[in-house]
């Protein structure tokens, strides 16, 4: 293997660690092979927003039952 494609083949794994799907981690490498700085930067952008709004929903929906746990000790157990 060269050092390019061991190079690449590191790029590939390392946006796969982020759960980038396929396609777009294949659109990243043709923005690299056409050395596309902007664009790349855009598409990454972009998915680390996806990531973070996703993390923000999970935040909330544990608050969620924090709350909900929180009052249930309060409150004795369950008071229905």
């Amino acid at each position: 293997m060269t050092d390019n494609s061991t190079a690449l083949a590191a790029l590939r794994q390392n946006l796969a660690d982020t759960g980038m799907d396929s396609s777009t981690i294949e659109k990243c490498v043709v923005l690299i092979d056409k050395r596309d700085s902007a664009a790349l930067g855009r598409l990454i952008g972009e998915y680390r927003q996806q990531l973070l709004d996703t993390v923000h929903t999970y935040n909330r929906r544990i608050d969620c039952l924090d709350y909900f746990t929180y009052t249930l000790d309060k409150n004795g157990g369950i008071q229905i």
